[in-house]
């Protein structure tokens, strides 16, 4: 799917005799959009289609340095004014190293990562793994026990497409590689203009694209492009009345095949008073463009024991996987059963023989609410290590 680009307004100072002035002033007057050449965000959107056109697949694996400050996340369902203190995590800075991979082929894209979650009042981090996979349709998550007290899968409407595509930690890969495929579209060159002054990022001349102002919205977001290194995306800002909070900045490595590639970044989070408030640095391991990739690497075969949310069909429904893949249903009138009551008992009985105790504390329960609560747990396992970037009152990436 090509972008539909926005021309630059014609310029008096690119029109380098009369006759190109009048005709330029005509055509402005006439077609507000015509532009006597083609301007550098038709440049880039080329240079990215072809780029993405002429990477088939592609696999990255990198180290994330983490940095948390004290009390930098938070319940989502909380304000500050509601809980001054209770349920902001970390008690104290924090840092951390965390291993993240991509990889794509055409449509397909897996995303992964094993890194130390906080979850909202924790006086200590969880270990938390999890995968997630598009088929070019719909969008699989896995998260193996961690954070959960057990798996949790996680089939998402088709409707919902990628849901790592608004994930800043995916973004130096796939914006490089596969921001035009059909469901990402994480950025649209349709929504911003050139600014008239260049800017520098890291000692290199940038362009810098404005997106255009949207009614009634006060998040704009910018970016530099590397005119030089094949339109290539330098630094990324997401601003809210025109301060800064979210900072993306890229460095990249040529390759005599496949040119410029993205090879370490940094991801900042900024406070009301432009402090740090959390940081990502990453530098790739290994990478790899063009090359067959294995068997299975886009699916998840969830394992015995996984409790798994399938909203594919409409109407949400639940199951607990068995052996051979074989699904047990959790009923209606099973509202209130453990997950060790569920496992171990047949369709509709699992409240026969009274309420279990292993795994009925409070908050525990496999109840209608709870099922919900617990994948609401697995997706903070998403939200507080990336989606808390736009979903928090005092922060947010994509507009």
């Amino acid at each position: 799917m090509g972008y539909q680009t926005r021309k630059r307004p014609v310029s008096i100072r690119r029109l380098a005799s009369p006759t190109r002035f009048l005709v330029g002033v005509l055509a402005a007057c006439t077609f507000p959009g015509f532009s006597v050449a083609d301007s550098n965000i038709e440049k880039a959107s080329h240079a990215w289609r072809k780029r993405q056109d002429s990477f088939r697949s592609g696999k990255f694996e990198w180290t994330e340095d983490v940095f948390y400050r004290k009390g930098s996340i938070r319940d989502p369902t909380t304000t500050r004014e509601s809980k001054p203190t209770a349920d902001y995590v970390p008690p104290r800075d924090f840092s951390y190293q965390s291993e993240v991979r991509v990889s794509f082929a055409e449509v397909e894209i897996r995303y992964a990562y094993e890194r130390l979650e906080w979850l909202p009042g924790a006086s200590e981090p969880n270990s938390q793994s999890s995968n997630t996979v598009f088929d070019g349709e719909a969008t699989q998550c896995f998260w193996p026990s961690g954070s959960t007290k057990w798996p949790v899968g996680h089939l998402l409407s088709p409707k919902r497409k990628f849901i790592e595509a608004s994930n800043y930690h995916t973004w130096p890969v796939l914006m490089t590689y596969r921001n035009l495929l059909a469901g990402m579209q994480l950025i649209s060159f349709d929504s911003f203009r050139e600014a008239e002054t260049n800017s520098t990022v890291n000692g290199r001349r940038c362009i810098v694209l404005d997106e255009l102002p949207l009614p009634g919205k006060d998040r704009r977001r910018t970016l530099w492009i590397d005119t030089e290194r094949d339109f290539t995306l330098a630094r990324f800002e997401a601003s809210v009345d025109g301060r800064p909070i979210h900072r993306i900045e890229v460095e990249y490595i040529q390759d005599k095949e496949h040119g410029w590639i993205p090879h370490s970044w940094r991801i900042t989070e900024l406070n009301s008073d432009l402090s740090l408030n959390r940081s990502f640095s990453a530098k790739v391991s290994k990478w790899s463009l063009n090359v067959p990739l294995p068997e299975g690497e886009f699916r998840i075969e969830f394992p015995e024991g996984t409790v798994v949310r399938d909203e594919r069909q409409g109407q949400p429904q639940t199951y607990v996987v068995r052996k051979e893949g074989k699904k047990r249903p959790v009923l209606s009138n099973e509202l209130g059963a453990t997950y060790e009551q569920v496992v171990s008992s047949e369709p509709g009985t699992a409240l026969a023989s009274g309420r279990g105790t292993a795994l009925a504390q409070p908050g525990w329960q496999l109840s209608t609410p709870w099922i919900v609560a617990f994948l609401i747990v697995g997706a903070l396992v998403v939200l507080i290590g990336r989606r808390v970037w736009r979903r928090s009152p005092r922060m947010s990436g994509r507009s």
